[in-house]
């Protein structure tokens, strides 16, 4: 489902992306508390959970329409380490999507003996 158009705007609201796809079925998550969502200041984002017999996901899509002079997003490289994790296998992983392969950061963070993969 194509929410973005070419400009840079969003065709539909992030909330139409489905809730269930590939065999996983989603909720949506608590909204960002004001303050968070101040200092993330996208123009729209989603935060869903994910569950697939046991296993769980989370997905969090951030879109900013545009984006200020001098400053560069709000990254999850910084952002969640600075929360108390530390990234390990820092690297790049190829996806498949709209018939090419498009290349996005994969990080391991790991906080209080739980592991989360992020791809961005």
């Amino acid at each position: 489902m194509n929410v973005l158009r070419s400009g840079g705007e969003l065709v539909r609201p992030l909330s139409a992306i489905p809730m269930a796809m590939g065999g996983w079925t989603g909720s949506d998550e608590t909204p960002l508390s004001d303050r968070v969502a101040a200092s993330l200041a996208a123009t729209s984002y989603l935060g869903r959970t994910g569950r697939r017999g046991r296993s769980e996901i989370s997905l969090f899509v951030a879109f900013l329409a545009n984006q200020r002079a001098g400053e560069s997003m709000h990254s999850p490289k910084y952002c969640l380490p600075g929360g108390g994790g530390r990234c390990s296998n820092a690297g790049r992983t190829g996806i498949a999507a709209g018939g090419g392969t498009v290349e996005i950061n994969n990080y391991m963070l790991c906080r209080e003996g739980q592991r989360a993969r992020l791809l961005y």
